[in-house]
Formats: C-alpha cells, sequence, structure tokens
C-alpha cells in the first residue's frame, strides 16, 4: 500500500466547531463502523509527538478505500474533500482552550488503495493534560466521525514524547510489520539522552474465554538482553528483531518506558500455517488442537479441520474467510503487549463478530451483540489499562453469566455455521 500525503488548507483558527458535544453525547456516538471492513467510513488512527515546549504535532492516517473521490465539476479533477475539525480542552474542563477547522485534500481516483497521511502542529502548553475533540467529514459522502484523544504533556516519558520512523515514513503505531532499522526520536522536553534498552522475545497467552475468572500476570518483563544507548541530537538507530524492546531513561526515576513490538514480517497478516492454527484454539477441542501443532502438513491439517466443521468444502470456504478476516482485524485493531488476536477484544471479535452497537465511556468500551433490552442479546465491557506497556490495552470485566453464550456461539462454529 502507497502512501500519500495529504494537501491541507487551514481555514481559521478559533470558533469554527459550532456543535458542543456533552459528556452524555459522547456516549451516543455508535463507533462499530472501526471493527467493520465493509463500512467505507473514515477510520482514523493517529500519533501525537511533544515536538516543543508550547507545541506537538498530531499526525493521523486513514485507509483511501474509506473515502469517496468525486468531481466539483464535469472539468475538474477527480479528488477527496475532507474536513478535519478539532477542539482542544484542558482535561475534565469545560472551556475551549483552541479549534481550527483544516481542509483536507487528495487528488486520485476511487479504489487506489492508497494509506493517506497528514499533520497539524496543536498548541499545548507543558505540564498538562488536554482532552482533544476530532471531527472527520467526507464532503462527498455526506458522514462524519468523532473521535476523542487525551494529550498527556506531563514530563513522564509517556510514547508521546517518542516518534517512531521507518523508510522516512512516521509510524503510527509502535508495532513493525517488518524487521529493519527504525529511527526512534526523542522530544527535547526529555533531557536524558542515555537510556537502558532491553529486549525480550517471551510469548504472552492467548485470552480466556470471557467466563474466566483467573487473571493473567502477563505485566513482568523477561529481559534476555540489556544495554546502554544514547540518544545523539533526540535520534536513536536501532535494529529491531525481537518481540518486545523496551527502553528507560538512565538516570530518571518515575519514567515510564518506551515499547517497541515486533512479531514477524508482514505482520498483522497472517503469513504461514502456524498462524493459521493458533486462533483455532477458540473454537476446537484440546485433541483437535493439539492434532493440529502436531501435524506433518500443517496447510492440509487446517483445511481438513474447517470441512470436518462445515461438512461441506464450499460452506468451509466461507468460514474460513470468515474467521481469518476477523483475526486479521484483530490484529489491525487491538495489537497491545501481544497480538490482536490473543487479547480479550480479540477473543471476543473472533468468535462473536462485529457488534450490533460499540460505545466509548470514557476509558472504557462497551460491545452490544443483539438488540438492546433482547433477553438473549449481551454486552461485553473492556477497560483500558493505562500506565501499562501500551495505550491499546483493553481487559474485558469477565463475568461467569457469560458461559452458556459463550459456549452456544463456539457451538455454532463447531455445527459449521459462521457465529454473528
Amino acid at each position: 500500500m502507497k502512501n500519500k500525503i495529504f494537501i491541507l488548507l487551514l481555514l481559521a483558527s478559533t470558533g469554527l466547531i459550532s456543535s458542543c458535544t456533552s459528556t452524555s453525547k459522547v456516549y451516543q456516538v455508535d463507533y462499530t463502523y472501526l471493527y467493520d471492513h465493509d463500512q467505507k467510513i473514515i477510520k482514523p488512527k493517529f500519533k501525537l509527538f511533544h515536538e516543543q515546549l508550547d507545541s506537538s504535532i498530531l499526525y493521523f492516517q486513514f485507509s483511501s478505500n474509506d473515502v469517496l473521490y468525486g468531481k466539483f465539476g464535469q472539468d475538474s479533477s477527480s479528488m477527496a474533500n475532507l474536513k478535519m475539525k478539532y477542539r482542544i480542552k484542558l482535561e475534565n474542563k469545560s472551556g475551549i482552550l483552541d479549534s481550527m477547522t483544516v481542509d483536507l485534500v487528495d487528488f486520485g481516483e476511487n479504489n487506489e488503495n492508497s494509506l493517506l497521511q497528514g499533520k497539524i502542529k496543536l498548541k499545548l502548553a507543558p505540564d498538562l493534560v488536554y482532552d482533544i475533540e476530532l471531527r472527520f467529514r467526507d464532503e462527498f459522502r455526506d458522514l462524519n466521525v468523532v473521535h476523542y484523544l487525551k494529550a498527556d504533556k506531563r514530563k513522564n516519558g509517556n510514547e508521546q514524547f517518542f516518534l517512531i520512523k521507518q523508510n522516512e515514513n512516521v509510524l503510527i503505531s509502535n508495532t513493525l510489520n517488518e524487521n529493519q532499522e527504525i529511527e526512534i526520536f526523542k522530544s527535547p522536553l526529555i533531557a536524558e539522552n542515555d537510556f537502558i534498552l532491553e529486549t525480550s522475545n517471551q510469548e504472552s497467552a492467548k485470552a480466556a474465554p470471557p467466563f474466566t475468572m483467573a487473571v493473567l500476570n502477563e505485566k513482568i518483563f523477561h529481559t534476555e538482553f540489556r544495554d546502554t544507548v544514547r540518544f545523539e541530537n533526540n535520534k536513536l538507530n536501532l535494529n529491531i528483531s525481537d518481540k518486545i524492546t523496551r527502553i528507560t531513561p538512565l538516570n530518571q526515576d518515575n519514567f515510564n518506558a518506551f515499547y517497541i513490538f515486533y512479531y514477524y514480517d508482514g505482520y498483522p497478516e497472517l503469513i504461514n500455517s502456524e498462524h493459521l492454527i493458533e486462533p483455532l484454539r477458540y473454537i476446537s477441542t484440546t485433541n483437535e488442537y493439539n492434532e493440529l501443532k502436531m501435524a506433518g502438513d500443517k496447510h492440509n491439517a487446517v483445511e481438513n479441520f474447517w470441512i470436518a466443521l462445515a461438512r461441506d468444502q464450499q460452506i468451509a470456504k466461507k468460514m474460513i474467510a470468515e474467521f481469518y478476516s476477523r483475526v486479521e482485524l484483530a490484529n489491525q485493531q487491538f495489537t497491545s503487549l501481544k497480538e490482536g488476536w490473543k487479547t480479550d477484544r480479540g477473543i471476543i471479535y473472533i468468535v462473536y463478530g462485529i457488534p450490533f452497537l460499540v460505545e466509548i465511556h470514557g476509558d472504557r468500551e462497551f460491545w452490544l451483540y443483539g438488540e438492546e433490552n433482547n433477553i438473549l442479546s449481551v454486552k461485553f465491557v473492556f477497560e483500558k489499562q493505562n500506565g501499562t506497556w501500551s495505550n491499546n490495552e483493553y481487559n474485558l470485566i469477565k463475568d461467569t453469566n457469560y458461559k452458556n453464550n459463550w459456549y452456544r456461539a463456539v457451538d455454532a462454529w463447531r455445527q459449521g455455521r459462521v457465529y454473528q
């Protein structure tokens, strides 16, 4: 997928966002589209970098496939015509500090499969925490989306004080998809230049079913290699080949570590037969799973597993396509301190599919399957884990009452039906 940079047109500086979204209205936004490949709606991803004392850079990107290209007249060029509006407030305060509308223009055609990227400078003073509201509008499609970010400019070494570049491209995520040299840029607000570098290839456990109350302790870092490194002019070059790399200031107490993850070349896509077998643990018996792991021809064993469930080759193909598309989306959306399919959100998404409704209440995500107030509906609540290795880690609030519903969903797969 090629990268393209937006043409940004700054329209104005203050007060252009006329709609005031109250806290209660935030809860009413349906974010289901984020987890639906088929919905052609802007699904932006963000990276905030505290570049200077009084300003920060917000990088954003999304797929050109999720926007509509059109023409204003018969003789005009085909283009995407978008607007981005932001509004900045102090955390938990109502007064607006700054707001702006930006026109985003990209000349091209539909179905180009490009990654659209842009950046904008935000006025953020140090030592404070901000709430940022971001609204994107696709003018040709007449659709709007809204997102909320937390900007933490307290000098605690959180990941917003670091920026990764690979092949001269800014990486929105700190999960790499190829084993190449990267550049890590450190905010000049962090005075320390000497850091401890540690790496590990420790394995992470798969998520347990939603009714299992046991808590996995995966926050212990098992160091396999340790060294000291130095940022020169706030830049550090590293070759990443281990699953987890972390850097920590050498002489700064109470500073967060910065983590970089690398699982294999091509991640988040599924590249080999082993990648196809592992997620099957969620819908297979112990014996079936062990046989798959021990099989000489693993690819053939996976095919036979699905045909045995479906009892029809064409149905098996449809089940395979749906199941593994869910696994790959889980990797894209839910990767944190482990692969996305291994997370709590990953296991629910793979087995249950796209939620009927997704709401975000502060640090919690609510996924509803089935219509509200239906006795057969089930709601899962995921809680963000702050101060951890990743800002994308959400744990499911477990409940033993999920047991019957869970086995009903798994049984559907085992009876040759895609559960959704």
